[in-house]
């Protein structure tokens, strides 16, 4: 059923690339979304100089973009250290 409202706080320092494209691939917040529920996301993204090299980086706009196109919403959070 729909009504439900997921509010979910990301702050994995860059465990956060891999989630949000596993996330994008895999449908569930979409899905979530569709039944007629609510998703909000607050994600701190980190840079590579608090990350190291991350090679899903590069995946971080398709996934969000893909995610936000199904209703999904982000609310960032700052890395104000980052």
């Amino acid at each position: 059923g729909g009504g439900g409202h997921l509010l979910l706080k990301v702050d994995i320092e860059g465990g956060e690339y891999p989630l949000m494209v596993q996330a994008a691939e895999e449908g569930a917040l979409c899905d979530y979304v569709a039944r007629g529920n609510q998703a909000d996301l607050f994600v701190e993204f980190h840079s590579q100089r608090v990350t190291g090299p991350n090679p899903l980086m590069s995946k971080k706009k398709e996934a969000v973009e893909k995610l936000e196109a199904c209703g999904v919403k982000f609310r960032n959070l700052q890395a104000w250290w980052a």
